[in-house]
């Protein structure tokens, strides 16, 4: 799912969208709601009244920094993209895959501690303040003047993403007086026939063997394993879908990055699941 510097109440309704380009590289967009310890939940893109907002600016001041981790080919870069006025979103996604009748789904952090060297450059992206680490020593740059962390993570991504992994840092911020929206980025993973999502926990520094999930991953040009179709939903509950889910794709940033859509597949990962990243893999 993703990594908290430091501990969080809950993390739910999550949903991830992983695709390929045409140019090998993996574009993923993300998106969670998160409660902090004590707070309330908020959910990036749900805000549309000004209340709600001053309620999630208040709960995130913590500047509590949640860390992807990415699979990235040495020497390559890790690509941003600013969502923040982009036509994408998933709930209209969501839309594309048609609904069983009379349901609907309830879906209720090698380096032994963070350096003194040159911080990482931190930019505004959106909602977002955002740095960019293209290795795990990189990470420990991490400006701690922006981002609230805590070194107890550490051991659990040296011996995890030591090796060929870079990561995307982000915290909301406030000041950017921007709604919360999706995250996305583009990066150059090593292996390109799979596509990479973030789904491990850390959420109180410590990795647990078992976790409790709520997520939706969408997926493009995937093969039957990595979930449900609308075409496959559409012939077992004999409904149409609202809207095209390929349409919903051709928004004005992800539509310069994402290859050719042959399929769009959605799986749901609910309840108490082995706490691992998954892999899926592309349709050939």
């Amino acid at each position: 799912m993703c990594i908290f510097n430091t501990k969080v109440g809950v993390v739910r309704s999550t949903k991830i969208l992983v695709a390929a380009t045409a140019k090998g590289r993996q574009v993923t967009v993300y998106e969670n709601a998160v409660s902090v310890v004590g707070g309330n939940t908020r959910k990036p893109g749900q805000y549309g009244k000004k209340a709600a907002l001053e309620e999630q600016v208040r709960e995130e001041r913590n500047n509590n920094a949640m860390i992807l981790p990415c699979p990235l080919t040495e020497g390559s870069d890790i690509i941003p993209l600013n969502l923040s006025r982009d036509s994408f979103s998933f709930a209209n996604l969501d839309k594309g895959f048609p609904e069983k009748p009379q349901l609907r789904s309830n879906a209720r952090g090698s380096t032994n501690s963070f350096s003194f060297e040159k911080k990482l450059e931190v930019v505004q992206i959106g909602a977002y303040s955002v740095s960019i680490a293209k290795s795990l020593v990189d990470l420990s740059r991490i400006d701690t003047g922006v981002f609230k962390v805590n070194e107890s993570i550490l051991p659990a991504l040296r011996e995890r993403y030591s090796v060929r992994f870079g990561f995307v840092i982000c915290a909301f911020n406030p000041a950017n007086k921007i709604e919360p929206h999706p995250i996305g980025y583009v990066h150059d993973p090593p292996e390109s026939k799979n596509l990479f999502v973030p789904t491990l926990h850390i959420h109180d520094g410590k990795v647990h063997q078992k976790e409790n999930f709520d997520q939706n991953i969408y997926s493009v040009n995937t093969d039957e394993q990595s979930g449900q179709s609308p075409a496959d939903l559409e012939k077992a509950y004999k409904t149409k879908p609202q809207k095209s889910v390929k349409a919903e794709l051709k928004s004005k940033i992800l539509n310069k990055d994402i290859t050719k859509i042959n399929n769009i597949r959605r799986m749901s990962v609910q309840g108490k699941k082995e706490n691992v990243n998954y892999i899926l893999k592309l349709f050939n």
